[in-house]
């Protein structure tokens, strides 16, 4: 009997426009009104995420930006946060402007905050309607920052490589998309939706469905034999 669903949203069950199509609503809101417990997960914003699934009455569990934030619908509770220090972001940032000139930005849980204004970011993050903040001193802002982000302008996989080599085993290193890298904190994924829906909602993994369509899914699409992968 499945009493839970673990899923991505870009490239899983939103559609081509980053919406809930009407079919994909009504399959949702039966699965709520039976009982069945929804977290989703995605590298977006949590207001991002909320302004998808705000219409539900049932409360969802939002893994926000990889699974670094994880906090219920409501905002009423704080599941899981992974938080760099300044030190870091300033270390990060060096590599960066080193290895690339892509955008490079900072994200807390409820938005994206950048040094310079970067349009092609900009209108990348139309999609989401996620926003991006420019600030004089990135490094004195009083935030929470939960990942640093690159947009890329060249091959992905080959940078992804570099970041990884220069950072060691100290950060995660996920392709997250077409353009954007994410740099998050060693033990962070998606995945850290899996113990808030087994631990605090006692649900068995073989109770769980989980969907996901990209590299940064592989963690969470490991917890349950019950897992699917979107095709081509």
């Amino acid at each position: 009997m499945i009493k839970g669903i673990l899923t991505d949203m870009d490239g899983t069950i939103l559609n081509s426009e980053g919406k809930l199509s009407p079919y994909t609503k009504s399959v949702l809101k039966e699965v709520l009104d039976n009982g069945i417990k929804l977290a989703v997960a995605s590298g977006r914003f949590f207001p991002s995420i909320h302004d998808i699934f705000k219409e539900f009455d049932e409360e969802i569990i939002y893994t926000c930006n990889n699974g670094t934030w994880i906090e219920n619908s409501s905002r009423t509770k704080v599941y899981h946060k992974s938080i760099f220090s300044i030190d870091e972001v300033k270390r990060i940032f060096a590599i960066s402007k080193k290895l690339t000139k892509s955008g490079c930005f900072v994200c807390t849980p409820n938005e994206a905050i950048a040094d310079q204004h970067y349009p092609y970011i900009e209108k990348e993050f139309k999609v989401s309607d996620a926003r991006l903040i420019v600030v004089d001193d990135l490094f004195s802002i009083d935030e929470e920052i939960t990942k640093i982000t690159i947009c890329v302008l060249e091959d992905i996989n080959a940078l992804s490589k570099s970041f990884k080599e220069e950072l060691g085993d100290d950060y995660v290193v996920v392709i997250s998309g077409d353009v954007w890298l994410d740099i998050i904190k060693k033990g962070a994924s998606k995945a850290n939706a899996f113990p808030i829906l087994h631990d605090e909602l006692g649900i068995k993994a073989e109770e769980m469905l989980i969907f996901g369509d990209y590299d940064n899914d592989i963690p969470m699409l490991k917890m349950s034999p019950n897992s699917f992968a979107m095709a081509d």
